[in-house]
């Protein structure tokens, strides 16, 4: 039987909980316990394994591509430092510096490029696309269009021009301006697949390390191959040994 401390710790190098956040390992502790209680048996490691099934076969590779996708992109366009990609059985999550320094169009341009790269590195790799990238008003294509919008809308930047239209409402945008968000949308997609195109190899590669850790950071990342870094110099910023 392990107590509360030693779960607790040792559940951080299960496989089924690197990457976890700590609210979701003692969630998932005080469960376990309460499970234990009711059923009079001793809490042990297997137990807490047994409270977190492996995720459906094909699901890891999927997210880790997408975060892939997002982490490498910035690179390739040297639009921002990677600072940390996270990888747990409820999704991924990638934190990064913004694209967007001075405002100008091809900032936010490399912007929306890179918040659908994670889309694209699946559709690249795997040859479809899931839900990963939408849902909430947080996720990837939530934020990509509001972006969008706001080019158009509220930075002069876009088809309106000068003229500030203000921020929209997006129950009600009209058939116009849904049919150009969409279009654009999926250009950005498609300079990203266009971008990490060359680089698959790289990328399956980056994949191949959430094997070895779930959660890869500047700090713990395994360096590149020495013919990448002569391409690609910057690279060297998101692998250390």
């Amino acid at each position: 039987m392990v107590d509360c401390c030693e779960a607790r710790i040792q559940l951080l190098f299960l496989r089924p909980y690197v990457g976890e956040t700590p609210a979701t390992i003692d969630a998932t502790l005080r469960a376990a316990k309460s499970q234990a209680r009711r059923s009079g048996q001793p809490l042990t490691i297997s137990t807490l394994i047994a409270a977190r099934p492996p995720a459906p076969e094909g699901y890891d590779h999927r997210v880790a591509l997408h975060e892939c996708g997002h982490a490498l992109t910035p690179t390739l366009l040297g639009a921002g430092p990677v600072r940390r990609m996270q990888l747990s059985r409820d999704g991924g999550s990638t934190s990064r510096g913004s694209a967007i320094q001075e405002g100008t169009p091809l900032e936010f341009e490399n912007e929306l490029t890179i918040i659908l790269a994670g889309r694209a590195s699946e559709r690249l790799a795997l040859g479809s696309i899931s839900a990963g990238a939408g849902g909430s008003i947080e996720s990837d294509l939530a934020q990509a269009s509001a972006l969008q919008l706001q080019f158009d809308r509220e930075f002069g930047l876009g088809v309106n021009g000068n003229a500030w239209i203000g921020p929209p409402d997006m129950k009600q945008l009209s058939p116009e301006d849904c049919t150009r968000l969409r279009v654009k949308l999926d250009q950005f997609e498609r300079r990203a697949r266009t971008l990490l195109a060359p680089h698959r190899d790289l990328l399956e590669t980056l994949v191949g390390l959430e094997d070895r850790k779930r959660t890869l950071a500047s700090q713990v990342a395994v360096a590149p191959e020495p013919a990448v870094l002569r391409m690609h110099p910057s690279l060297g910023d998101l692998y250390r040994q």
